[in-house]
């Protein structure tokens, strides 16, 4: 089962007047692919997939909320965040982590045999992931090589290399702590 990391942002690209609505779907091979289109044909495809969020939304207007403005068959998909918590009190100063933080975190806790990463912001993204992550232009098409690789991401093919450096110890497993020993993980 692949595990897609979502900042739900990529999937609303920024309006502007020059650019109707009519004009957001571009067919395959022009300038670009819809993103909202694209994951729920990929979520048809791949219907294992679990998608968990990965946004500043979840913290500031909270989780139900956030899943609430997906469309709704990628909404049938999240099983969560990776912000811890449903939403930060607005009355407290603001978290010194940043998302890139969140996501070292939830990946040590769910601890993903395979995962991919949906981005717009390249800051965000740790760079143990980079071969496993999909960064959106800013016009908020995703474009035919990105398709490619996202398509190639979510067929599972087991490697567990990106995730050594994010590798936390667990409990009651065998051979816990030995490098390049993976004998105890579900991959």
């Amino acid at each position: 089962m692949t595990t897609l990391y979502l900042n739900p942002e990529v999937l609303r690209p920024p309006r502007t007047d020059d650019r109707p609505e009519s004009q957001l779907v571009f067919e395959l091979g022009t300038q670009g692919i819809d993103p909202t289109v694209l994951l729920e044909y990929l979520l048809l495809v791949f219907p294992q997939t679990t998608v968990v969020l990965h946004a500043y939304g979840v913290m500031t207007c909270g989780y139900q909320f956030t899943v609430r403005q997906l469309p709704p068959f990628i909404r049938t998909h999240v099983i969560g965040s990776t912000f811890a918590g449903n939403r930060y009190c607005r009355f407290h100063a603001p978290p010194s982590t940043r998302r890139r933080d969140w996501l070292r975190a939830d990946i040590r806790r769910r601890g993903p045999c395979h995962l991919a990463v949906v981005d717009s912001d390249c800051q965000e993204v740790l760079p143990e992931l980079e071969d496993c992550t999909v960064i959106v232009q800013s016009d908020g098409l995703i474009t035919t090589e990105q398709a490619g690789l996202l398509f190639s991401l979510l067929q599972e093919m087991p490697s567990a290399e990106p995730f050594e450096a994010l590798a936390e110890p667990r409990l009651g497993e065998p051979n816990v702590g030995q490098p390049g020993d993976f004998s105890g993980t579900c991959c």
